[in-house]
């Protein structure tokens, strides 16, 4: 079983100068470090949850206390010197309690390799241009699978109901029961198909950003993807890329970190994927 699908990302990148770009000076100078460990705990939890938002209200201060220990007054003084300096965008604070920024914003539709219309128009920061750089897809690759999510939960679902499926059609007349099965077989051959072409997509940007691939690799690579998907083990990829990663093991011991840390939040049933995958 597939895992659910959620609205914000497993990861995002972040810059190796976080803590010492000069914006980030200043904040830190006239506020204190406290002012970054905020900044930073919010990018997190944008990312985490809604992708490219998030809502200032009376649990916003909650979750602050139990995340960094800052109680309301603090963190309240904080945040407006954050956004005093131009961290997040102003207006939409003032005037929908929300904090989010064209660079927030760009983030999350290349990471999820979404169409721009996703992101609330009330809320829209981005420029023609900057909204062009997103379509490439993904942080390591500017070429992303053609397979759509839409595509690929039909894939999913009509394995699980083939069962129900062949029983409805045995009620109907011999001819037409034997078009369905010429037109359920033509479906699932392009559904395979698809899948192939995504599995493939994945082992490519094993090969370009990690090293060359064996037949034992290449098909756990595939169990991976079939039993998650593609954006997860490519994020998976991407993330051991970045920290110089060059075998198979390291990026697949990171896929199960990511796994299990999934799974104690999510509703991810572990039994298959832990069968399959030898945890």
């Amino acid at each position: 079983m597939a895992r659910p699908k959620k609205k914000g990302l497993d990861y995002f990148p972040k810059n190796v100068d976080f803590y010492h770009k000069q914006i980030n000076r200043i904040i830190y100078n006239e506020h204190g470090i406290y002012a970054l460990v905020l900044y930073d705990f919010i990018l997190c939890y944008i990312y985490e949850n809604e992708g490219y938002y998030m809502v200032i209200d009376r649990a916003f201060w909650s979750i602050v206390k139990d995340g960094i220990g800052l109680d309301k007054e603090t963190a309240g003084k904080l945040l407006e010197a954050i956004i005093d300096n131009d961290i997040f965008d102003r207006e939409l604070y003032e005037n929908y309690s929300v904090l989010t920024s064209a660079e927030i914003q760009k983030i999350y539709l290349i990471a999820k390799r979404k169409k721009s219309d996703v992101i609330d128009e009330k809320f829209y920061l981005l420029e023609d241009e900057e909204v062009s750089d997103t379509k490439t897809g993904g942080f390591c690759s500017e070429n992303p699978p053609k397979k759509s999510k839409e595509k690929k939960s039909k894939v999913k679902e009509s394995k699980v109901n083939k069962i129900k499926e062949n029983k409805s059609k045995s009620n109907l007349p011999l001819l037409h029961q034997r078009k369905e099965e010429e037109a359920d077989f033509i479906r699932q051959k392009e559904d395979d198909e698809d899948d192939d072409e995504e599995k493939c997509y994945v082992i490519n940007e094993f090969k370009n950003n990690i090293s060359e691939t064996t037949p034992v690799i290449e098909n756990e690579i595939k169990k991976w993807v079939s039993l998650t998907d593609s954006d997860f083990v490519v994020n998976g990829i991407c993330k051991s890329a970045k920290r110089g990663a060059k075998t198979w093991q390291y990026v697949e011991t990171l896929l199960k970190n990511e796994y299990e840390n999934i799974a104690r939040y999510g509703a991810v049933q572990t039994v298959e994927i832990d069968s399959e995958l030898g945890f």
